[in-house]
């Protein structure tokens, strides 16, 4: 059974709406900007990529995650008609006890709930791989019929609290995020919500859907190596992209861009360029590579529902993104990473992303023919 995203939602730096995102990243517009929320001077870094905000108004996960819950549910043009109806929902988090069920439960159905209904929720917090690991369980599910819809959601707030966590680790970037850049120092935070509307073909089919992409392979691994740091080698990373790829019948010769990581730290980025030049270094025409992270931050829980959403916009908008800040390649890796905006048509995009606790997962997009 084939799994597809029908809709999008977006709350970035860029401010809401897929829209907004997708051209602010295709013009090349960084979205970094000095730390609001709290005083972060005494950090090693003080920007970040910050949801805007109205004078006096403030956002909170809840409200994040609403709008772009909204915003998915109008894109895909899909309509709950009674509780009974009402599609599952996963969402992936850092700080899941900060979600509010029944404010999901309202955003999904447009009003509460009906008294005794009983919507199936789920949340998963494993990191900067909770949405992406969400969006793999919504794909089981839909497989094994658990579920003909899910809505998947991803959250993140800027709070002091993590920015002080990454300061302390030393992986905050006193200046600008520069993925996959020689002289990289470090990563920038950022804030948001994306949400995917994820259904089998047939029912997308049934009621004439539009479709972004088809979720071809999903895979997970653990480096089961360290706490923070990724195994020098890369080989969790390795085997969770050769999951996707398998279970999406694709060689690595078959792939036309790679959606990396690339938070612009010096261990990560290496580990990731490693990886990715291990198992593409062979084919004749090197596969793009590019980050996003330098242009809305590193939005941790929400960062791999953000990223599939980029691959599905760049298979039906036919572009492949910049990475904002890169100059100079390290001069072992041979990859043709994107330093410009590209116009081009691509059938299948992989995005990857891996996390604290040497969790790594994957996910393989291809574009769907009318």
């Amino acid at each position: 059974m084939k799994v597809v995203i029908t809709g999008i939602g977006l709350m970035t730096a860029f401010g809401k709406g897929a829209d907004c995102f997708v051209k602010n990243i295709i013009d090349q517009k960084d979205g970094i900007t000095t730390i609001e929320r709290f005083n972060a001077e005494k950090y090693r870094g003080n920007q970040a990529g910050q949801v805007p905000l109205s004078p006096g108004q403030a956002w909170d996960m809840a409200d994040l995650l609403e709008a772009a819950i909204k915003e998915a549910l109008t894109d895909a043009e899909l309509s709950i008609e009674n509780d009974a109806t009402a599609p599952s929902w996963i969402v992936g988090t850092s700080y899941g006890y900060l979600i509010d069920r029944e404010r999901v439960n309202r955003a999904i159905l447009g009003r509460d709930p009906a008294h005794g209904a009983h919507i199936n929720g789920q949340i998963i917090s494993m990191a900067c791989v909770s949405s992406t690991h969400a969006i793999g369980l919504a794909k089981y599910y839909i497989e094994s019929r658990k579920a003909d819809c899910v809505i998947v959601g991803g959250v993140e707030i800027l709070r002091e609290v993590i920015h002080a966590g990454f300061h302390a680790v030393r992986a905050l970037s006193p200046d600008k995020c520069c993925p996959f850049d020689k002289n990289r120092k470090g990563l920038v935070l950022g804030e948001g919500a994306g949400v995917l509307v994820i259904e089998s073909q047939q029912r997308a089919n049934q009621r004439k859907a539009k479709i972004y992409a088809e979720i071809a392979g999903f895979g997970s691994a653990s480096d089961a190596f360290h706490l923070t740091a990724a195994i020098p080698n890369g080989k969790g990373l390795e085997v969770a992209i050769l999951k996707a790829l398998t279970q999406a019948q694709l060689d690595s010769k078959d792939l036309g861009y790679i959606n990396a990581h690339g938070a612009g730290t010096i261990q990560g980025d290496r580990v990731e360029s490693i990886v990715f030049q291990r198992i593409f270094g062979g084919t004749k025409n090197p596969i793009p590579v590019s980050s996003i992270k330098a242009a809305i931050g590193h939005t941790i829980g929400a960062g791999g529902v953000i990223d599939v959403a980029l691959s599905g916009l760049c298979l039906t908008k036919n572009f492949l993104p910049a990475t904002l800040n890169f100059k100079e390649p390290e001069k072992e890796f041979s990859l043709d990473y994107v330093t410009a905006t590209r116009e081009k048509k691509v059938d299948t995009v992989l995005s990857v992303n891996f996390a604290f606790g040497g969790n790594n997962a994957a996910v393989v997009l291809k574009k769907v023919r009318p």
